[in-house]
């Protein structure tokens, strides 16, 4: 975090006393840190664990006998002699990531946007062999930072090979949420529909994005406690035919501050009042009861926006307080027209062989999908899910390999609910 910003930066110690230090940075911005955090944190073999877990816990620090009997900064690095002698030693670089004051948490909540989109862009993409070559890794991690930077890409030149989805996948981390669609599902629309493929045998349709009805903005698995986040769809064959099926994404973010800006009082329903997402599906092959309540949108402990809620098609019966019903039924209609009305709406159209990418799930941007019409042609899609803390894992493991010099290159806040 903050490479180059940190190459500009020297710091002293300001001042300490027996509960906090301050640092004064070379460019006069101060960092204070508690020395029961301090200690907590010391970078010591003694109290951490090659494997990165803690040794110590701030519960065994006696703080009413903690003091500092030295302090000096050399060579880029805080020293403190404890009054108990024992030393810990801190980077430059690890305070400035770990400054917990008011400039640092707002210069953190900056680089964790994702950058928006222009609606008139090119949609975000690379090239099958490109992203899947085993023998140089920085073309998957141009492929997962386009997602996690934009909400989704397209992978183009996939072979139309059934299965080939569960590769891509796999190139990334395990198959997630597996249990209602299998490792890999199919979405057929065709002139005369017979149903759709689960587990290698043709049933009855078990999802409504199955069939011709159009499939209004949503997150995928709601009605799960932790949703996916990462989908793959992979055009095995769409002909130029088929009428609709454009898939849209729109800016959950962007949306949410259009609604706290312009409805503060709806804004602050909906991020008390809980929705209830289900899937009640008993006439299928994996016959599903699931219920999950919590509001459609979900704020830190700053009051920033990092996490919506929002699935239409897998809503059930509110389970609130009666004075909380017409409320909730005001704010969700309002927040619905924004989120329909196409302001921050991204949309394109997949082609045979395009294989779309998308942290669609439970983070930055919502999916939806135009109902295909299949008069004289074939749509055919087979998708799968990754959970998005792996995928988000991967991505900045390869950051500090091909992004670590790049100050744009940053971890992103992917609207999953993670504070950060």
């Amino acid at each position: 975090m903050w490479r180059r910003y940190m190459q500009l930066l020297g710091v002293h110690v300001q001042q300490h006393n027996r509960d906090f230090l301050t640092l004064r940075w070379r460019d006069g911005k101060r960092s204070s840190f508690h020395l029961l955090h301090l200690r907590t944190w010391c970078q010591c073999p003694e109290c951490g664990h090659p494997t990165g877990q803690r040794v110590v816990s701030c519960a065994e620090i006696n703080q009413d006998e903690l003091d500092i009997e030295t302090v000096f900064v050399q060579d880029e690095t805080l020293n403190i002699v404890w009054n108990d002698q024992h030393k810990s030693s801190f980077s430059t670089q690890w305070l400035l990531d770990n400054s917990y004051s008011d400039w640092a948490l707002d210069q953190r909540a900056r680089e964790m946007a994702t950058t928006p989109l222009p609606l008139d862009a090119p949609v975000p993409s690379t090239d099958f062999a490109r992203m899947m070559d085993t023998n140089d890794d920085e073309g998957l991690y141009e492929a997962l930072r386009q997602v996690i930077e934009h909400g989704f890409m397209v992978i183009r030149n996939t072979p139309s090979v059934p299965g080939v989805v569960k590769s891509i996948a796999e190139r990334i981390s395990p198959i997630s949420h597996s249990f209602q669609y299998g490792d890999v599902f199919d979405v057929v629309a065709e002139p005369t529909p017979v149903g759709v493929c689960f587990a290698g045998s043709w049933s009855l349709t078990v999802n409504i994005a199955y069939t011709s009805v159009y499939l209004k903005n949503h997150v995928d698995l709601a009605y799960y406690e932790s949703p996916p986040g990462f989908q793959f769809m992979h055009a095995l064959r769409f002909d130029a035919s088929v009428k609709g099926g454009e898939s849209t994404f729109v800016d959950v973010f962007a949306v949410a501050e259009d609604f706290r800006r312009l409805h503060p009082e709806h804004f602050a329903i909906l991020c008390r009042v809980p929705s209830t997402f289900m899937k009640h599906h008993l006439t299928r092959e994996q016959a599903t009861i699931m219920e999950y309540q919590r509001p459609h949108i979900q704020v830190n402990h700053r009051n920033e926006v990092v996490a919506v809620h929002w699935s239409p098609p897998f809503e059930g019966p509110l389970r609130v307080p009666f004075q909380s019903v017409m409320p909730y039924y005001d704010a969700y209609r309002v927040f619905h027209d924004l989120v329909e009305g196409g302001e921050h709406c991204y949309e394109f159209k997949l082609k045979t062989g395009g294989t779309l990418s998308s942290s669609t799930s439970a983070e930055s941007c919502m999916d939806a999908s135009n109902s295909p019409h299949a008069r004289m042609g074939v749509r055919h899609l087979q998708g799968t899910y990754i959970n998005i803390d792996d995928a988000i894992c991967r991505y900045n493991v390869l950051r500090t390999r091909f992004g670590a010099n790049d100050p744009t290159a940053a971890n992103r806040r992917v609207a999953n609910g993670n504070f950060s």
